[in-house]
């Protein structure tokens, strides 16, 4: 049996329970030299993305990507980032069902969850489509540290409030750890900390639901 017909896919429905916030800089230059910092090979990563980006710039702004009708958009690897943290997060956590003289009990903690999971879970579709354009923009206070002290400025995002859904399909290649148990724990964790940027202050917050 080939490869790709071992690997087992469910889609699932994500609805956003707090605003979520924009991630990206509007400019092209910048957004091109920030993939580049973290690309393999730079040249061949985030052209297709960068087409993507708002035609209007907004300066310290982070926005959206924007698909073909004008709507906000993320891009796969946005929530792979978000299994991958809460991977790195809930490692010792997680639980996991192993059979054990013919009983089946749980083991708690898998090692190097994160790096597991890049391996064997794939997010589909590449560009996920969020159905509107931006509710607004939200500003809050950031605290820095300078050399001068602490000083306070102000950050600004693009919002898409609540109601708001969408699909993915999660592809797992069979192992003998990362599991469909252990992925719904993994998003589970949306609950608490979501998608998208100041998710550490709850934005981004969602539910899931296998359909």
């Amino acid at each position: 049996m080939a490869l790709s017909d071992r690997v087992q896919y469910r889609r699932y429905r994500i609805s956003l329970t707090e605003p979520l916030l924009g991630s990206l800089p509007s400019s092209k230059l910048i957004y091109q030299e920030y993939v580049a910092s973290k690309a393999p090979e730079p040249e061949a990563e985030g052209a297709d993305e960068t087409a993507l980006l708002p035609a209007e710039e907004t300066p310290k702004t982070t926005v959206f990507l924007r698909d073909d009708q004008g709507g906000c958009c993320l891009m796969d690897y946005q929530f792979v980032g978000f299994l991958k943290s809460a991977a790195n997060i809930l490692k010792d956590v997680v639980e996991v069902p192993v059979s054990v003289g013919g009983r089946t009990r749980k083991k708690t903690g898998i090692p190097a969850l994160r790096n597991k999971l890049q391996r064997f879970v794939f997010v589909d579709p590449r560009i996920i489509r969020l159905g509107r354009a931006p509710d607004g923009i939200y500003e809050r206070p950031l605290q820095t540290m300078s050399r001068m002290g602490p000083r306070t400025c102000l950050a600004s995002s693009e919002v898409l409030n609540p109601p708001i859904s969408f699909e993915i399909q999660i592809g797992l290649l069979p192992n003998l750890e990362i599991t469909w148990e252990v992925l719904a724990q993994l998003m589970e964790y949306g609950q608490f900390v979501g998608l998208g940027q100041f998710r550490g202050a709850g934005y981004g917050r969602f539910t899931f639901d296998l359909l």
